[in-house]
């Protein structure tokens, strides 16, 4: 009595990694387990003619999946995983129609038990590809994949093993406390307790996603395989955890491909905003973002505020006045005028006014700020950039008091002031002063 047929998965999960061109080694394997193992007491045609069907149906569904539909063998998406159990439906849907109608025509099923059979059949061998497929794609046929590509050279590895965590070691307790639950406790009986295997199941792909339900759900079948074995389970019992066993195994690896999709997506994300941070803070200039409403407040502000005012990003932003403050007197004016009218019209603003950093200095600062939009056009925030422009300032202050007292220095003069072209031909010459 069995609940699932693993070497269903084992096939499945081979030529959808290394690709149909090993459907004689499926072929091979099934035939030997045929003879050797499963001991099936049929002609030798047959057994011959259901490996080639077998290994035939397999490889042309994983030749489909990997050339047709490009499914990644690694099941990275949820469009990878739902065609995975779309196609094993179907495979197991194909297999077992031409096993039992075999069987039926040789009087093995009895004729009112063949619709029965039929479900069974296809229960098992779906669930024998969910539970092993899965895990043998994500953990192991990787490095089969290798050894088939590159020899034994590339592919044996030294494969460290993390120690487990207390949350794992407790996820694995609560395995053996459903399993216990299920198949231990006669009393438990009348309420039907097999939904409790579920339980751990869900923790475990909220956790770990897809890598981990793989493995979650293939501890959870074969240790409710040795319990039906060592605690003598009902058969009458089995269709109703068969129909169980597949239906968590189906809505686990969807729930875990869900969440490996969130996670990688937060994981991308923070990826993204490190770089842009990264980019932000070692840039010379001092990066904010403002509210949409509210030019003046900072939301964001890059750590260059500190080395150019003073201030640490925390004390800029903590006072949203902050900036409003540190105004110089004989700008202040003319700088809220234009913050009141870019907060009306939302056009870009380019300005050099001073502020005055926290020891007192005025720094000249010239400030560029735009209103980012999103794609339907409605304003998000204001992104500016404030750049120290103090040394231009003074080189600019002091080249106009140069030129003012050059100039004086002409002006006052009691002597006239003669300017002569050195170049000239004729030794042409103006009058100054």
């Amino acid at each position: 009595m069995v609940a699932w047929y693993p070497p269903a998965g084992v096939s499945f999960a081979f030529l959808l990694a290394v690709g149909p061109r090993f459907i004689p080694a499926v072929f091979v394997a099934s035939l030997l387990s045929n003879f050797l193992i499963y001991d099936i007491p049929a002609p030798a045609p047959t057994l011959i003619a259901w490996a080639a069907i077998y290994s035939g149906v397999y490889g042309i569904a994983s030749g489909i999946l990997r050339g047709w539909i490009r499914v990644d063998p690694r099941l990275r998406s949820l469009r990878d995983v739902l065609w995975m159990i779309l196609t094993a439906s179907v495979v197991a849907s194909i297999l077992a129609i031409i096993s039992v109608s075999a069987s039926a025509a040789a009087g093995v099923v009895p004729a009112g038990k063949s619709n029965a059979a039929l479900l069974e059949w296809w229960i098992g061998e779906t669930i024998g590809v969910l539970v092993v497929a899965p895990a043998l794609l994500i953990h192991g046929m990787p490095w089969v994949k290798r050894f088939a590509a590159g020899g034994p050279s590339r592919s044996w590895r030294r494969v460290a093993i993390s120690q487990p965590t207390a949350k794992t070691l407790l996820q694995a307790v609560s395995v053996l406390a459903a399993l216990y639950l299920v198949f231990g406790v006669p009393a438990l009986e009348p309420f039907h307790p097999l939904y409790l295997l579920a339980v751990p199941l869900i923790w475990i792909s909220l956790d770990y996603g897809l890598s981990g339900i793989s493995l979650g759900i293939l501890a959870v079948n074969f240790g409710c395989t040795f319990l039906m074995w060592s605690m003598h389970f009902d058969p009458a019992r089995l269709g109703e955890l068969q129909l169980l066993l597949l239906v968590i195994s189906a809505v686990g690896l969807l729930l875990g491909v869900v969440r490996t999709e969130r996670l990688q997506a937060n994981e991308a994300l923070l990826g993204s905003e490190a770089k842009f941070r990264t980019l932000i803070e070692q840039l010379p200039t001092i990066v904010y973002i403002n509210p949409a409403d509210d030019p003046s407040h900072s939301l964001y502000v890059s750590p260059q505020i500190e080395s150019v005012l003073g201030y640490t990003p925390k004390e800029w932003l903590e006072d949203p006045k902050l900036w409003e403050k540190r105004l110089h007197p004989d700008d202040r004016a003319a700088v809220m005028a234009d913050v009141e009218h870019i907060k009306t019209t939302g056009v870009p603003w380019s300005v050099e006014y001073r502020l005055l950093a926290k020891d007192g200095r005025a720094v000249w600062m010239h400030d560029q700020v735009v209103l980012v939009h999103d794609a339907d056009g409605r304003p998000q925030f204001w992104q500016g950039v404030m750049t120290d422009v103090s040394a231009r300032q003074i080189a600019k202050a002091a080249q106009e008091q140069s030129e003012k007292l050059f100039r004086a220095l002409f002006e006052f003069s009691p002597e006239a002031i003669l300017l002569i072209d050195p170049h000239s031909s004729d030794g042409s010459w103006r009058i100054v002063d």
